[in-house]
């Protein structure tokens, strides 16, 4: 079963977004800040990342930053699911090395999960 880190500080939103790809029959481990999300991708090794970008203790950011930088997680997928709807946000995530980037007031969940397939279909295993 293919793994998912979700990163969000907003709990309602953590807990809508875990059953929904939980439905999908996805692996969801969740942490609740950058600091505890990033302990996670090393710790569970997840196939993609969904976080928020505005977090206690490290943003999504400098979350990021740190695991590009890291041998064992910079070849982890990671779509951002953010309030920041400024066009340069976006494209500092992207420069850092996001792979999607969505603004939570302008998408669907069921947009979240379709962007989600498109990286994790490939890989389910037969």
């Amino acid at each position: 079963m293919q793994k998912i880190l979700l990163i969000e500080d907003n709990l309602d939103l953590r807990n809508i977004y875990a059953i929904r790809l939980i439905a999908d029959h996805y692996d969801i481990v969740t942490a609740s800040d950058g600091e505890e999300g990033l302990a996670k991708a090393i710790s569970d090794s997840p196939d993609l990342i969904l976080s928020d970008i505005m977090m206690p203790k490290v943003s999504g950011f400098e979350m990021i930053r740190l695991l590009k930088e890291t041998k064992s997680t910079a070849h982890i997928p990671v779509i951002f699911l953010t309030a920041l709807s400024d066009p340069e946000r976006q494209k500092e995530s992207l420069q850092l090395g996001a792979d999607a980037y969505f603004v939570k007031s302008e998408v669907s969940i069921e947009d979240i999960v379709a962007e989600i397939h498109k990286f994790l279909d490939p890989l389910k295993e037969k």
